[in-house]
């Protein structure tokens, strides 16, 4: 049978004579190994080719579901056993080496590279950070705000002058209301990011995606070190008030593995 080896990630701060006890692989007929250098290590399972070679693997994304889904659960729950202890730089799903030799020019090559990566990243966690709007409650809510203003500013106008400016600021709700979108999605990500150590910002998905009914203003991942994990969860719940007039509402999942903040190119190595 010819086998392959499975690479689930990167992860350094490993000790010469260490050994992890993972336990199987994403084939459970072969348990999760490392290939060390130095201080850093791969791990890495064996997998036979037949199931996880290009062509097969190229049937197997398209065609089998099942697999997938149950392939991909482990390779996560191996990501996250290893990422409870040591720092981490994943590797992307089904990322396969033909040879023990590959992996270790790859860290030998990589060495300094792998080794910043990782020390960014060490004791800190990846959290994704969704933020949703119902825009018939914050369209409410602006028209409220501006109705509040316009009370005041009329206060002894003509009524020719007041019916004007009725007008104009009902004509101008929608634009209005894009624009405190805008400004509120900004301000939350500006006062969350203040628990990270890095961001990054994802494109917003449409309603199709999320197959919810609110749209979706903002979509970002937050690198944040395990001492700021609790502050910025107590942020979260603020945000998510049950006094909250504007219909925004957080969502959040993580801790992950670093998965946006590790990548590197394997292009040039990888076999």
């Amino acid at each position: 049978m010819l086998l392959g080896l499975y690479s689930y990630c990167i992860f350094g701060k490993i000790r010469e004579s260490e050994e992890l006890l993972l336990g199987e692989g994403i084939d459970p007929a072969f348990p999760v190994e490392v290939i060390g250098y130095k201080n850093i290590g791969a791990a890495v399972s064996k997998v036979p080719l037949s199931e996880f070679g290009e062509d097969a693997l190229h049937y197997n994304i398209s065609n089998n579901l099942k697999w997938v889904e149950d392939k991909a659960r482990r390779h996560v729950l191996i990501l996250e056993q290893i990422s409870e202890q040591y720092s981490v730089a994943p590797l992307k799903f089904c990322t396969i080496f033909n040879k023990r030799e590959r992996i270790l020019k790859l860290l030998a090559q990589k060495y300094d590279e792998l080794s910043h990566i990782l020390e960014r990243v060490q004791g800190k966690y990846e959290w994704t950070v969704k933020v949703f709007c119902n825009e018939e409650t914050f369209i409410k809510h602006v028209e409220n705000e501006k109705r509040q203003i316009l009370e005041s500013a009329l206060e002894g106008k003509p009524p020719g002058i007041t019916y004007l400016l009725k007008k104009k600021i009902n004509e101008n709700v929608k634009e209005a209301s894009e624009k405190e979108l805008t400004k509120r999605a900004n301000n939350i990500y500006e006062s969350l990011r203040t628990y990270s150590t890095d961001t990054a910002l994802e494109g917003c998905l449409t309603k199709g995606m999320t197959g919810r009914s609110e749209r979706m203003i903002l979509n970002c991942s937050l690198l944040i070190p395990r001492e700021n994990v609790e502050d910025f969860l107590i942020k979260i719940n603020e945000a998510n008030s049950l006094e909250n007039p504007e219909g925004l509402f957080v969502e959040i999942s993580g801790p992950w593995p670093p998965y946006s903040f590790t990548l590197f190119n394997l292009e040039d190595d990888h076999d």
